[in-house]
């Protein structure tokens, strides 16, 4: 089969879908990436697709790419591979986190290779649309002390693979990579580079001499761990460092300048003698002609394209200086303190639960002078806002609605913004979302069937799950247990697996959906309870289905 050209292409503008970006970004990264591995799950089981059918570019340039049994598995390699300068990406959903947990906190405390390095791509599902569980992998790579890139825009999907690389080889840290449904499902046209492949490779190999190999990194224990941890703060500061010069943390000042009057459309805030100190080092002027913006907006992910869409719609664009935080974890708070002097109040914008804004308080405190720290937290808002109210949501994820419903009250409420700014379109805005969240139609809910998920046409799952309903109705049958097994009837327990086996919960195959704990573990899930009933259990286990007796 030809290769897609689009693959191919060195420059110009392309059309792609998220998970195709982060293949292409793999092929543009400078050195070439040799290892892609990982374990499909939404919203990332697409890359793996491509990688097949890029299998034949992939063989002939020498790139190791394919599917590991497991998350664990897939890290393992990725570990091997940092025996010398191999540039490697692990895929996995955001749950499968927790099962390459292990492998993770091995691989990144000993290091990646000077001259290599580790992305983990963790496909992350905001509204929990596809997921058993509201995960959130990056409070996962904070306990790995992993840090934590968020691209937002598509380009920055794509180009931040290759910064991600640079970023890591700063400290020797794996970067944990944070990749949406909106990211990966979503797509649109990027910027192409040429690609590039790696000189170590499948094709073309090294000898590894033993003798010379760093044992005190690449086999850990007790003492070499805790000197490994005292080097920690200082692997933090030199990946905020190299994070700021790679642009991946930056702030975008305010450009949006009154063709009237040549000022800011936003009229200044008076504050404390801090702050017009603070405003006197950011404009180099005197003390008192204190400048400042009465809000700032401090993103990460898809917080700042959201953030650019709703202020674009309002005509603010522009107006309000933004901190994108590119690398949620470790929170560089020095960038921070320097963006406070531009605003009076900080909005952090990210999707689920706080820790951007966790992370920023943790660490003022930390690297900030006692007092510039206090005053940076006390101005610091996101999922509670100045005047006390709800902010930006943590459960579920954002989209412009959700989030312009959010930030026009307090834009309107703001009153060091002028009243022509915060009235007319700001209302008329408010209002048709409110009109477009009304139901349109009242539905008899008793009398309409949902329709739920089931089995693709052609699915095995279809005839073992048929089997096991007949086997369930057979057991709790007296007439038939009494002529065949001559004992009494058996109610039937069945513990469940995941993905498409969770779909068993819906009917008509709700009875052999009891419970749920991973995959592959419905035999251990029925192991505890079998010792104390007397019910027989139907046991699901990866791809294989089991009658167990117990």
């Amino acid at each position: 089969m030809a290769i897609d050209p689009r693959f191919l292409a060195e420059s110009g503008r392309e059309v792609f879908i998220g998970n195709e970006l982060l293949v292409k970004g793999a092929l543009e990264t400078e050195g070439g990436v040799g290892l892609m591995t990982g374990y499909p799950g939404s919203p990332v089981a697409g890359f793996f697709d491509i990688l097949g059918d890029l299998k034949d570019l992939l063989k002939a340039k020498g790139v190791r790419a394919f599917q590991a049994n497991n998350e664990a598995l897939g890290v393992a390699a990725v570990n091997g591979s940092q025996m010398a300068a191999i540039k490697s990406i692990v895929a996995m959903k955001s749950v499968g986190v927790h099962v390459a947990s292990d492998a993770l906190a091995l691989g990144t405390l000993a290091g990646s290779h000077p001259g290599g390095g580790a992305i983990v791509i963790s496909g992350e599902d905001p509204w929990c649309e596809s997921t058993q569980v509201p995960a959130d992998s990056r409070f996962l790579f904070e306990h790995l002390r992993m840090p934590v890139v968020e691209p937002g825009t598509l380009q920055e999907l794509k180009d931040w693979i290759n910064l991600s690389f640079k970023l890591g080889q700063a400290a020797g840290l794996y970067i944990g990579y944070i990749v949406t449904v909106a990211h990966a499902d979503g797509g649109g046209t990027v910027e192409c580079r040429p690609n590039q492949f790696p000189s170590l490779n499948t094709q073309q190999k090294i000898t590894i001499d033993t003798a010379a190999l760093p044992l005190d990194k690449t086999v850990l224990l007790p003492p070499r761990t805790w000197r490994k941890e005292l080097q920690t703060d200082a692997r933090y500061l030199a990946t905020m460092d190299r994070a700021r010069e790679l642009g991946i943390n930056q702030i975008i000042p305010a450009t949006r300048i009154d063709r009237g009057t040549g000022a800011s459309p936003v009229q200044p805030s008076r504050t404390d003698a801090l702050q017009e100190d603070r405003s006197a080092e950011a404009h180099g002027r005197g003390a008192h002609a204190t400048e400042v913006a009465p809000l700032g907006f401090i993103t990460t992910g898809m917080g700042r394209p959201y953030l650019e869409h709703v202020l674009g719609e309002l005509g603010l664009a522009g107006v309000f200086p933004i901190l994108n935080m590119g690398m949620s974890y470790p929170a560089d708070v020095r960038l921070v303190a320097e963006f406070s002097k531009l605003c009076k109040h900080m909005i952090v914008i990210e999707e689920r639960r706080s820790f951007l804004e966790k992370n920023i308080r943790d660490y003022a405190f930390k690297m900030l002078p006692h007092e510039q720290a206090t005053d940076v937290v006390s101005r610091l808002f996101g999922k509670k806002f100045p005047s006390g109210s709800d902010g930006i949501p943590d459960t579920r994820g954002l989209n412009y609605s959700v989030l312009a419903q959010k930030l026009i009250p307090l834009i309107k409420a703001t009153d060091e913004i002028p009243a022509e700014l915060r009235n007319g379109r700001l209302t008329a805005e408010m209002q048709r979302l409110r009109e477009a969240s009304k139901p349109k139609l009242q539905v008899i809910t008793d009398k309409i069937v949902a329709r739920t998920p089931t089995f693709c046409p052609g699915c095995p799952h279809r005839d073992s799950s048929s089997v096991l309903l007949e086997v369930r109705k057979n057991f709790a049958d007296p007439d038939y247990m009494k002529r065949v097994h001559g004992r009494p009837p058996v109610d039937m327990v069945a513990h469940g697996d995941t993905g498409c086996y969770t779909m068993l919960m819906f009917a008509p195959t709700e009875q052999l959906m009891h419970n749920y704990s991973g995959m592959g573990l419905g035999g251990a899930t029925g192991s505890g309870i079998d010792p104390f009933i007397t019910n027989k259990q139907i046991v699901f286990m990866g791809d294989g289905t089991f009658f167990h007796s117990g």
